[in-house]
């Protein structure tokens, strides 16, 4: 997809539809390697938007199929993570966060949390 994104960026021939044509040849590309590798279940998981190119929708199926992951840690207490989807905060008092880039767009989703406390007080948990 990113490849496709770069070749339509660089050349108006392949980035911006022809006369008489309603797609541009990368987005007519990136349209049919979704078709063709979609499987029904990641098709249902990924609704196109009305302003989403083709190229945009096959570069979220290829989001979609990497595994899930935490990015960026912000603040103190994390333990090395033993898992990239999977997030241990030790500190106690102090703010922390765990970022990921991915973006759910459609299916079911849940979190998990196992909390622990070690001293008097009530966790807080913000999403």
């Amino acid at each position: 997809a990113d490849g496709l994104a770069q070749l339509g960026r660089t050349s108006a021939r392949f980035g911006i539809p022809r006369f008489g044509q309603e797609r541009s040849l990368a987005n007519e590309a990136a349209r049919q390697r979704f078709r063709e590798s979609a499987t029904d279940e990641e098709g249902s998981r990924l609704p196109k938007y009305d302003d989403e190119s083709d190229v945009g929708l096959l570069r979220a199926l290829e989001q979609l199929r990497q595994p899930l992951c935490f990015d960026q840690l912000a603040g103190r207490g994390f333990r090395p993570q033993e898992h990239p989807a999977s997030v241990t905060h030790t500190g106690f008092g102090r703010w922390s966060t765990a970022v990921s880039g991915h973006v759910m767009r459609g299916g079911r989703h849940f979190v998990e949390f196992a909390i622990e406390t070690h001293r008097q007080g009530a966790p807080s948990v913000n999403l």
